[in-house]
């Protein structure tokens, strides 16, 4: 007998590893904008608390955009395509439209959802807790997913399946490119409640404005 095998066709996640000068260019971004709110942050510590856990980034000079995005954005697009239906008349630029950091204690969570965007990114700059932790002591039961970063999507069946990254200090500076429809959550933990992780995230949309060629 014969046997061959055929993989559906899906979108991914595309995972990328920053060097330390990138790192330092978000550090230095986090820094610029969040001394309006009250923070600063030193060798990936909070030095100073804000108050506000969320704020938006700007990208000075393009830097990161030119450097980190566009090179990623490229790669997913190039291994997988559009994650889209089109239902354009012309294809469309993409624009990095939102750029934001969010600094939160080992407590606090993002509850499931997407985003209005094409395709979304977030990078892990400061993770001060290790999955590891979270479920020792027989914990592996009482919450087994703590801090993990979780990814949830329908297979071809219909049923609903999740993708979760496990949260350790080895996980920090990697950017993950994913479509901006996919929804994902970030669950809280239970170790390391006084110390703050720091993550980056931002949306790149269909610029609307800039239409290039049409369709055949």
């Amino acid at each position: 007998m014969e046997y061959n095998l055929n993989n559906l066709p899906n979108f991914g996640v595309l995972e990328v590893k920053l060097n330390q000068e990138q790192i330092d260019l978000l550090y230095k971004l986090i820094n610029h904008a969040g001394g309006e709110y009250g923070w600063k942050i030193e060798n990936k510590e909070v030095i100073e608390q804000g108050k506000n856990n969320q704020f938006s980034l700007i990208d000075n000079d393009n830097i990161f955009e030119n450097e980190v995005l566009k090179p990623a954005v490229n790669e997913y697009i190039k291994n997988w395509g559009w994650p889209m239906n089109l239902k354009t008349t012309h294809h469309h630029e993409l624009e990095f439209n939102r750029f934001w950091t969010r600094i939160t204690t080992g407590d606090q969570y993002q509850s499931l959802h997407d985003h209005q965007g094409l395709l979304s990114f977030t990078i892990w700059l400061k993770i001060p807790t290790d999955w590891i932790d979270e479920v020792k002591d027989g914990k592996e039961f009482e919450h087994p997913e703590a801090t993990d970063f979780v990814l949830t999507y329908t297979d071809i069946m219909g049923t609903i399946r999740k993708f979760n990254y496990k949260m350790c200090p080895d996980m920090e500076g990697t950017m993950i490119v994913f479509p901006s429809d996919l929804n994902h959550m970030v669950l809280p933990g239970w170790t390391s409640l006084d110390k703050f992780r720091i993550s980056v995230a931002g949306d790149v949309s269909l610029n609307s404005m800039f239409p290039g060629e049409k369709l055949q």
